[in-house]
């Protein structure tokens, strides 16, 4: 064992033959109880404190190595000034735990004011006053992966060789189980990741064949409906027409002729959406297709004081998805968006590259919508609007799923909502290529198309 030590000045050590048995006994306890579990923290704290004892130490640390950064911060402090010591970072070769992370050799220190390697600022932080260390690096299969140290025997006494073979066997226990501890959480992660995607693609399918039977349903429904209602509005216009000097007559029939639209509105809606292709897919320039639907809404937008604008970060776009059905998706977005605003405000589309494609985030500042609704409104014909049938953002989740997208939504009342769309990207772009800003500032308002 390569050691860097500076022998006690009274060359006294533990006698190895009256205290090797307890020794021996105490290691493996400890190795026993640092494997016991995947509770690192937990298991941690009472093995640092079996090893204060047994070391007669009054205070202990762990650091570990933060690789990225190339610093040692506390994974766990024991003793008197803990609490006050745990924002503390220390550089590669500062203080003695630095010098030993960066060198990889153990070290004794009988005495920290005739040592130039000791670092007073951690005393200065925490009040506690260091006067001897022991110091090993954690070393797991030839990387290093922290330090470990224990200050001051309560005795007075120095620290020795007995005990630094001590702290070296029980840190490469502790090295072995942060890892496994670090490998297990990573394996948690996934295993709920994995969960979650599971219970979230199961639900999209349960939607889509809710959707799908709906649909079967509602296209029935909306062929019976068709004939009656186009009659009823047929009779009442001309029952109007008729009965022009009767006020009363005229009232009646004005209600019975807007629900009659109402009606046909509706149907034709529900035909529309049983009647969406499947998608077929190819190159769409993100920026092109969102300046040709903005600029259809541009009259109605400007006559409700509406501003809109497309951000980028100067990239070109492309998805790979059927531009028509995806400008329908749009639409429908940026439409609830306008009628969400009848005393203005602002539209911001945002295009941007995400680990599984392409994103669309469309914010406006409009009335927002309540939490108890966010749940319901993909829901086919939950709306709370008294126009509209309802089947806006039912369309928008059934073209972008599709696809092999997804579509979130966010809201707060009264400061707005935000719709969220991921897509697939373009192949032969991978995703974005060179190219001016896409759309760039478009603070004209846009018309009902």
């Amino acid at each position: 064992m390569d050691v860097n030590v500076i022998e006690p000045r009274n060359g006294c050590h533990m006698s190895q033959q009256a205290h090797g048995v307890k020794e021996l006994r105490a290691l493996v306890e400890l190795s026993g109880m640092v494997n016991s579990s995947l509770d690192i923290e937990s298991v941690l704290g009472h093995a640092m404190t079996c090893v204060q004892e047994l070391l007669d130490a009054e205070a202990s640390s762990i650091f570990q190595l933060d690789a990225e950064k190339g610093e040692l911060y506390f994974r766990l402090a024991l003793g008197d000034a803990a609490e006050r010591v745990r924002e503390v970072r220390l550089g590669m070769g500062q203080g003695i735990a630095g010098w030993v992370a960066r060198t990889r050799r153990p070290l004794i220190i009988p005495d920290t004011s005739k040592d130039p390697r000791f670092n007073a600022e951690v005393d200065v932080h925490s009040g506690f006053r260091t006067r001897s260390i022991l110091c090993v690096p954690m070393i797991y299969r030839g990387r290093l992966t922290g330090v470990l140290q224990v200050l001051n025997k309560r005795s007075g006494r120095e620290f020795t060789r007995d005990d630094l073979e001590i702290l070296t066997v029980l840190s490469n226990q502790i090295a072995t189980a942060i890892e496994n501890a670090r490998l297990y959480a990573r394996l948690n992660e996934r295993f709920t990741l994995t969960s979650c995607e599971l219970r979230s693609t199961q639900e999209k399918l349960l939607h889509a064949e809710r959707l799908a039977a709906l649909g079967r349903l509602s296209q029935g429904v909306a062929h019976e409906v068709r004939n009656p209602v186009t009659v009823i509005g047929g009779f009442a216009r001309r029952l109007k027409k008729e009965l022009a000097a009767s006020e009363s007559a005229q009232r009646g029939l004005d209600v019975i002729l807007a629900e009659a639209e109402r009606l046909e509105r509706m149907v034709t809606d529900i035909e529309d959406f049983c009647k969406l292709p499947a998608p077929s897919p190819g190159e769409v320039d993100l920026a092109r297709l969102l300046e040709r639907v903005l600029q259809s809404f541009s009259d109605w937008m400007n006559r409700q004081s509406i501003a809109a604008e497309v951000l980028s970060d100067g990239l070109a776009y492309h998805a790979w998805a059927d531009e028509k059905l995806l400008e329908i998706a749009c639409r429908n977005v940026i439409q609830n968006s306008i009628e969400a605003m009848p005393e203005g405000g602002r539209i911001e589309i945002e295009l941007k590259t995400v680990d599984n494609g392409l994103a669309l985030r469309f914010r406006d500042t409009g009335s927002g919508i309540p939490p108890e609704s966010l749940p319901y409104v993909f829901e086919p014909f939950y709306t709370s609007r008294t126009r509209g049938s309802g089947l806006g953002l039912t369309r928008v989740h059934r073209i972008v799923c599709d696809h092999g997208g997804d579509v979130n939504i966010a809201s707060v009342v009264g400061k707005g909502t935000e719709v969220l769309i991921t897509l697939p990207m373009a192949p032969h772009e991978g995703g974005q290529g060179s190219g001016s800003a896409p759309g760039g500032d478009v603070e004209a308002s846009r018309s009902e198309g």
